[in-house]
């Protein structure tokens, strides 16, 4: 559909401090929403001026916008400028598979001693280069394709250069990707925009689909940590980064457990968010084929409901003494059987080729170091992404 656009004041005003929110929906009028179906939470795409495809989340219009033009959609002018528009108005479409996003961590530290320094002296909270506390955290804009959401992240890491680079000791700081570093602990935290029946409440489905989540894409994501990287994992008395963690709202589900490890190399970027993508995407067309289009979501409430969709899954106590132990052998001892059943999973062949060299790094035990700069300047170079570097 083409549907007229402006930029939003009120919009670019919130943007100043929320940023991240802001430059990621589209706010529409009630009359549009009602006129073509669409529901607040939901992703469209909208085309770019380099013929790139941009999704945004729906969002309520700002009633000052409405009161000066109720008949256009509204973005903030960061958004306007990058949208290919025509007379006025844009392509839109409904988003029809699941969006993929992610907000991963990682420590800034001083070369010549490796001490931790504080990201919150470089950038603001929020934002798309912004910082959680000590560590920096990126937040790439979604997409439903893997490699794009890698190449959002690569373009944040190196916007985080230059920032830093723009200080009198930016030169001396490295980028490191690490689940923990000197007692912090970093997060790879994936998101998806799933149907809205699913969002916006706690559910046991949802509770099952994160053991799910635990066992296909948790126990493969702690693999490249190693036993030395193992702190977040093992730490007692902290919930953060282990199996059963997951966050809720109208917009996505947020899987939590994996760790910032998985940021060292695009490699390992690339294979969890098609891998976590295959997985996301096989349990929820099984769920909406047993509950009569997410209906009847009773059906799926007890762990015995998981084990008839995936025989294979061990219970929820073996999957926590896999993931929250020191020695990676049990993850790798398991490993075999995840990867026999995500090759058998809806979506797996569009997605092979991103997560199959994941599954080689995990198989042959390669080790990247965790200078994330030196392993991410051969974005495009294969020959150099199959090097074992360490450091």
């Amino acid at each position: 559909m083409r549907v007229p656009i402006r930029v939003s004041n009120t919009m670019d005003s919130e943007s100043s401090w929320n940023e991240y929110y802001e430059n990621r929906i589209v706010r529409i009028p009630h009359w549009c929403r009602d006129k073509y179906g669409i529901s607040i939470g939901n992703f469209h795409t909208f085309r770019e001026k380099d013929g790139s495809t941009m999704i945004l989340q729906v969002a309520e219009a700002f009633m000052e916008d409405l009161e000066k033009d109720a008949s256009s959609l509204y973005v903030t002018s960061a958004v306007f400028n990058r949208l290919f528009i025509c007379e006025d108005k844009v392509e839109v479409e409904r988003v029809s598979g699941i969006t993929l996003g992610c907000d991963p961590e990682f420590f800034l530290v001083d070369r010549s001693n490796g001490n931790l320094i504080m990201a919150n002296r470089f950038v603001q909270k929020q934002g798309v280069v912004g910082h959680d506390g000590m560590l920096m955290e990126i937040r790439p804009y979604p997409s439903t394709d893997e490699n794009i959401l890698t190449d959002n992240i690569n373009t944040l890491l190196k916007q985080c250069r230059i920032i830093l680079d723009n200080t009198v000791e930016g030169k001396n700081i490295v980028m490191v990707g690490a689940s923990c570093w000197k007692g912090l602990t970093a997060g790879f935290h994936l998101h998806y925009g799933l149907p809205s029946a699913l969002l916006g409440r706690e559910s046991k489905t949802l509770r099952l689909m994160t053991t799910v989540a635990d066992y296909y894409i948790g126990i493969p994501s702690i693999i490249p940590e190693g036993n030395e990287d193992c702190y977040r994992r093992v730490i007692p008395m902290l919930t953060y980064g282990k199996p059963g963690g997951y966050r809720i709202d109208n917009r996505t589900f947020e899987f939590r457990l994996p760790g910032g490890s998985c940021l060292r190399h695009p490699i390992l970027t690339r294979g969890l968010i098609a891998l976590g993508a295959i997985v996301v995407e096989d349990f929820v067309s099984r769920l909406n084929a047993g509950t009569d289009r997410f209906i009847n979501l009773r059906k799926v409430s007890t762990f015995d409901t998981i084990e008839e969709l995936y025989p294979n899954i061990v219970s929820a106590k073996e999957i926590h003494s896999t993931i929250c132990n020191i020695d990676i052998t049990p993850a790798r001892n398991t490993f075999k059987s995840i990867m026999n059943d995500v090759r058998q999973m809806i979506g797996y062949k569009e997605r092979a080729s991103s997560v199959e060299p994941f599954f080689d790094c995990i198989t042959n035990g390669t080790k990247f170091s965790y200078n994330i700069e030196d392993n991410w300047g051969g974005f495009n170079n294969a020959e150099q992404q199959r090097q074992v570097v360490f450091l």
